[in-house]
This record gives C-alpha cells, structure tokens and sequence, in this order.
C-alpha cells in the first residue's frame, strides 16, 4: 500500500489547467510556492507531470501580489 505522507508534491486543490494559448501568468498561492522551493526572492524552476506522461518545465515568480508560474 502506498505511503499516505507528503513527499513534497502539491496538493490537487492547487493544481489549475494552463491553456496552452494563454499569456497570462498563472497566479499560485504563496503556501503553495514556499512547498516547491520558491527562494527568498520568490523563484525557483519546478517540473509539472501531466496525464500521459507529459512534462513541462516551469519557473516559479513573485511580485508585489504573490506568486505565479511562468
């Protein structure tokens, strides 16, 4: 049986879906970023896992209004 204890992955309830054609940022909440080792200044380079094997490298930024992915 698998392990019930967090291993440092995200919560599904922080997981949003980026439409591939969007050029927003996609804001996270700032409990989430201190979790995928955002640093002082706020960054960090994370990779996302999707369905069928899909991998997306993403950084981590912050402004003035909190966190989001690039």
């Amino acid at each position: 049986m698998a392990s019930s204890g967090n291993h440092g992955t995200a919560k599904a309830k922080d997981l949003r879906v980026l439409l591939p054609f969007t050029t927003d940022s996609l804001r996270i909440p700032d409990k989430l970023a201190k979790e995928v080792g955002a640093g002082s200044d706020g960054s960090a380079e994370v990779l996302i896992v999707g369905g069928h094997s899909k991998m997306w490298h993403v950084q981590v930024g912050s402004d003035g209004d909190g966190a989001f992915l690039v």
